[in-house]
């Protein structure tokens, strides 16, 4: 059975797909949120297989980052996103594992959970002809497309509460550790990404920053399932 985790800030809906999945033999439900700390909270003690979020939710793609960050081997499915090319791009850029459209129904999405459960990733021709571009293109413009330095796991939920724009005393507050503590940890995942700025470490990890712009001295400006 396939542990699945939903994350959307409206309740009926994440109440009401539960409850519609949970009918399901091969879906059980390990939990709901309705914030992304209280998802990475569970996500943490409950190791779902699969996680769902709501693509209309603010900071979606934000929490699908963060959710990576956390646990990098997370399965990922985007809900309602809109079957254009930029936004299926963002959802592939964002590590999504599967995204089910607006016009998919119930059926669409269990068959989605499926594949992801087993790893499959699966692409019409015109996503992975622009999955290819854009990996040229971000190899063209890096050299490479970078490697992520070693975090450890207070670093990497450190890094999430930063892509969330949580100041030192939230986050200080949030993982119950004091302001001082959480400044040697922010310290060192900017030393450890060679960025001066908290949101450039976001950045690198998403890779959207060039290798060449961590330079201290320059100046920084801060596939998928087919239904």
């Amino acid at each position: 059975m396939i542990q699945v985790l939903i994350l959307t800030d409206i309740r009926l809906y994440r109440e009401g797909l539960a409850q519609v999945l949970a009918r399901d033999s091969c879906v059980g439900i390990c939990g709901v949120a309705g914030r992304l700390d209280t998802a990475l909270s569970m996500i943490g003690e409950r190791k779902p297989d699969v996680t769902l979020v709501d693509l209309a939710m603010s900071g979606s793609l934000a929490a699908v980052r963060a959710i990576r960050l956390m646990d990098p081997g997370s399965k990922i499915i985007a809900l309602g996103v809109p079957d254009t090319e930029a936004d299926l791009l963002a959802c592939a850029e964002a590590g999504v594992a599967g995204y089910v459209s607006r016009a998919a129904g119930v059926d669409d999405l269990i068959a989605t959970i499926q594949q992801a459960g087993r790893g499959e990733l699966l692409c019409s021709p015109r996503v992975a002809a622009a999955l290819r571009e854009r990996l040229t293109s971000l190899a063209d413009g890096q050299g490479s497309l970078g490697t992520v330095p070693h975090l450890t796991s207070r670093e990497r939920e450190i890094l999430a509460l930063l892509e969330q724009g949580l100041s030192n005393k939230d986050i200080a507050r949030q993982l119950g550790i004091e302001v001082p503590t959480v400044k040697n940890h922010v310290h060192n995942v900017l030393d450890k990404f060679r960025v001066h700025r908290r949101g450039q470490a976001a950045a690198r990890f998403r890779g959207t920053v060039p290798q060449r712009a961590s330079n201290r001295h320059s100046n920084p400006s801060g596939g998928v399932p087919m239904n």
